[in-house]
């Protein structure tokens, strides 16, 4: 609930200021000088209060009002400044202050810039101060007071012998100045309660009234001689000061809200206001018959029936004010409920409009016109037939010429602007004036966003994030489409399977950023070679698949995977490096081949294969013997089995870094397969083949072993990181693997805290009532629990919420388009946002640059893995980067 002005801290100490001014006369009453020093000081300190306040409110206040409460506050000053020569004269010159002297300067300058402040406000507002009645109040009261004034101040002055010339003209100006003064701030509030009562304009007007009474009194006191400094009036102008500063204080209104811009509902005239007119006159009489004499009748006799007539006129006032304030009360009510109803239209997050029986605009709110893509002031000269499609301005027309009789219908709208669609679901009723239908309203919610969203997360679904490509899913359901045409039109077609030659170099030496733009170059490449009848996909990796339809010949297969591999011979410019790679490509056909779309992507794999063994940049088609002998992979399932044993594989390691601290606080490790006769084998190529004969276990575990030894070492040594070993899905699912784990643990020594389990998206999903539990077994042997390459598996992320995870390691697909793709940022600021929320840390994976770097540690992700910190090396090298001896 809003403070109470009369309780508020700044009026508390306006009251304790006077009340420690009188405290300190009292005091010091012993001690003149001490009065006198001190009553000086509390003098000056009271207007240099006021005017700050008044300059704080011309601050605030609109800019229409800016110079009234600034010619107030330089009025204010002027006292502080005249105050000022008094304590010069009173406690360092030691003797009377001079009159005339420049402490009446500055005192006139009060005046003045008051009545500039009273003149510049009532030009400016001058449309509240007309009126017959306002003006009979104002020379009511002014009446009354020219006579105090002339009775108790001019009159006495004029008729002392001891003061003539300039003296008497500075001595008549006070009075004068006090009655300009007064009748400035009885125009302002008068005017001011005409139209409603103003915060703080009576404190303003107070304070003007204590002034002009203070100054009266010193007056009076100088002219029969017994005024002093530090004399008992001199608080009250301290208290005027800071009443008219606070009264700005109070009254100030922000910008925009300029001299008489009205409130809405006029409120009755204050009491005050209402009542000040009389009051004086029954004080004039008052004292006009106390100067008189209660002996003349006639004046008692008119004295009585004016005060009679006063009284009438105030029973008058009082039955009026009732009759006025039911008036205001009604019409209030009335403001608010269009007010209520105003604010429901105007800022409703629905869109809402209305359109009259010819269609035409006659109100929208903000809500809508964002959703169409219009202004305002566009939209209420058009009509809603003007900005949709045909056909939906086809059934609006036949709504409004014969459906209005139902209550209300819900129908969905696209409109466009610039080439950009917005899509709204509408529920329209009719708008019904005694009985009669005269137009519509339409209350719509924007439906855009779930739109695009929903047609991001087919694109995502089915498409390549990082070239665009349809993907592995959306190339098997063209083809699938492909084969059911041929059956009837019997149309040749061939599916190509292509692999990049020493691409892996590329991503090894030049980094994964390199290696993602030169993917992207290459796919525009063979998009540039097929025409709008063929698809092409990528399925992976290097890897692409084609769908060539519509061949005129078998030859036709050849001719086209003759101009893929010229097109992908040209050197290609990346980074600034120029780079070399060529496709291995194996056709399949169909129906020849295989009439299955798996058969035929499996026949294409093969002949792949074979153009790879036969040197690599070049075609083949499938023959029947690749069925018999698929060399490459025979190979390598028979030396899979022997690679441990002959200690082939080699475990290297990559390390982790919180930019934070600037430190390393984890290593992942990563297995490679050195052949003794093919070389380095990617991992991409050997793990399927490992799954497919269930190896992967026994390499699963070796690897395990391996990185838990070399992280106790590296404990040993003063490197206390912890170790992140992936596990296979079939590792994950054997029935054994906690005790397995547990096994490895203890016999290498490795404390469970520092061991970090790397899972995929699809091993949680896979059989999620059984995930859970295996997973809180591994967390309660004190593993950690990462989810690997997360983002890539699974649009739903409900399920986190209760999977006994610690870590989230966002994909470096996302990682890799930081800076080129606004819409894979939001993803990623998307997944840090809710790890947090759901009190997971976040590793980045694949950080290569520094711009990378700083745009995931602004998001609030500062541990990150990549080729920008350490590349994979042998645990040696790693052992090294550790103790700061290398980087690499």
């Amino acid at each position: 609930m809003e403070k109470s002005r009369f309780t508020s801290p700044k009026l508390i100490f306006v009251i304790l200021f006077t009340a420690a001014y009188y405290a300190w006369l009292l005091a010091s009453n012993e001690n003149f000088f001490q009065r006198q020093l001190g009553g000086n000081l509390f003098s000056i300190a009271a207007p240099c209060i006021g005017s700050y306040w008044l300059v704080k409110a011309g601050k605030r206040a609109g800019r229409k009002e800016y110079l009234f409460w600034i010619f107030l506050a330089l009025g204010t000053f002027s006292n502080a400044a005249a105050e000022s020569v008094w304590l010069y004269y009173d406690n360092f010159a030691r003797k009377d202050v001079p009159q005339p002297g420049l402490s009446d300067l500055f005192y006139f300058l009060q005046y003045v810039f008051y009545l500039l402040s009273f003149f510049y406000r009532i030009v400016f507002d001058k449309k509240y101060y007309k009126g017959i009645r306002f003006l009979v109040d104002v020379l009511i009261v002014m009446a009354a007071a020219v006579a105090f004034s002339w009775l108790f101040l001019i009159h006495p002055i004029l008729s002392d012998p001891e003061v003539s010339g300039f003296l008497m003209y500075v001595n008549i100006a006070y009075p004068a100045g006090d009655l300009a003064i007064l009748f400035g701030s009885m125009v302002l509030y008068l005017g001011c309660a005409s139209r409603g009562f103003r915060q703080g304009m009576i404190f303003l007007f107070t304070g003007m009234i204590t002034q002009t009474f203070a100054d009266s009194a010193y007056l009076y006191l100088s002219a029969i001689g017994t005024y002093t400094s530090g004399s008992y009036i001199d608080p009250l102008f301290s208290l005027a000061l800071l009443m008219i500063g606070y009264g700005g204080e109070l009254n100030s209104r922000p910008e925009g809200s300029g001299i008489g811009e009205s409130d809405g509902v006029d409120e009755p005239r204050g009491i005050l206001s209402q009542y000040l007119p009389f009051v004086t006159m029954l004080m004039l009489i008052f004292f006009i018959i106390l100067k008189s004499g209660v002996n003349n009748p006639i004046l008692i006799g008119v004295g009585a029936s004016i005060f009679l007539l006063v009284v009438r006129q105030v029973v008058i006032l009082i039955e009026n004010g009732q009759l006025v304030q039911k008036y205001l009360e009604r019409t209030k009510e009335l403001a608010i409920n269009k007010q209520r109803y105003k604010s429901l239209f105007d800022y409703h997050s629905d869109a809402i409009f209305s359109i009259d029986l010819n269609g035409k605009f006659t109100s929208v709110n903000h809500a809508y016109s964002m959703i169409a893509g219009y202004r305002r002031e566009e939209l209420v000269e058009k009509s809603i037939l003007e900005i949709v499609d045909t056909q939906l301005a086809e059934k609006i027309k036949s709504y409004l010429g014969t459906d209005l009789k139902k209550s209300s219908q819900t129908i969905e709208v696209t409109t466009t602007k610039n080439g950009y669609a917005f899509h709204t679901i509408w529920t329209t009723v009719p708008i019904k004036v005694d009985g009669e239908v005269v137009g519509i309203y339409g209350i719509g919610k924007d439906v855009t966003e779930k739109k695009d969203n929903e047609q991001k997360i087919t694109f995502m679904a089915y498409h390549d994030l990082l070239t665009g490509l349809p993907n592995r899913s959306l190339f098997k359901k063209g083809l699938d489409e492909a084969m059911e045409v041929t059956k009837t039109s019997g149309e040749k077609m061939a599916v190509m399977f292509l692999d990049l030659d020493r691409f892996k170099i590329v991503n090894d030496t030049l980094g994964h950023n390199t290696g993602d733009e030169l993917l992207i170059a290459v796919s525009e490449r063979l998009q540039g070679c097929l025409d709008s009848r063929s698809l092409i996909a990528r399925q992976g990796g290097d890897e692409f698949t084609i769908l060539a339809r519509e061949l005129a010949s078998w030859e036709d297969a050849g001719r086209i995977a003759k101009r893929i591999n010229e097109a992908l011979n040209q050197p290609f410019k990346v980074f600034g490096h120029e780079l070399r790679v060529s496709p291995s490509i194996g056709i399949a056909l169909y129906p020849e081949d295989d009439k299955s779309a798996e058969g035929l992507m499996k026949k294409a794999d093969m002949a792949m294969y074979k153009a790879k063994d036969q040197g690599k940049n070049r075609y083949c088609f499938y023959t029947d013997d690749l069925q018999e002998l698929p060399a490459r992979k025979l190979v390598l399932v028979r030396d899979l089995h022997r690679a441990i044993e002959k200690e082939e594989f080699e475990i290297h390691y990559q390390l982790q870094i919180d930019r934070r601290s600037g430190g390393y606080y984890g290593a992942e490790a990563l297995i490679r397969w050195n052949h003794p006769s093919m070389g380095m084998i990617p991992p991409g190529e050997f793990i399927s083949i490992a799954e497919e004969t269930g190896m992967i276990v026994p390499i699963g575990d070796y690897v395990l072993r391996e990185a838990c030894s070399e992280a106790v070492k590296w404990h040993k040594a003063g490197s206390k990181i912890k170790i992140g070993v992936n596990l296979s899905p079939k590792q994950f699912y054997q029935h054994a693997l906690v005790e397995n784990i547990e096994k490895v643990l203890d016999q290498t020594g490795l404390d469970p805290r520092f061991l970090d389990l790397e899972i995929t998206e699809g091993i949680a999903m896979n059989d999620y009532l059984g995930t859970v539990p295996h997973l809180s077994r591994l967390r309660q042997i004190g593993a950690k629990i990462s989810i690997d390459d997360f983002g890539t598996g699974y649009s739903s992320l409900s399920y986190l919420t209760n999977l006994p995870i610690d870590t989230l390691k966002i994909a470096r697909e996302f990682i890799s388009r930081i800076g080129k793709d606004p819409a894979n940022e939001a993803i990623i600021a998307s997944i840090i946002n809710m790890a947090g929320n759901l009190g997971l840390e976040v590793v980045a994976e694949g950080v290569e640059t520094e711009n990378q770097a700083v745009f995931l540690e602004n998001l609030g992700c500062s541990k990150m893995q990549g080729f920008l910190f350490s590349r994979p090396a042998r645990a040696s090298i790693t052992s090294l980067q550790l103790n700061g001896e290398v980087r690499i």
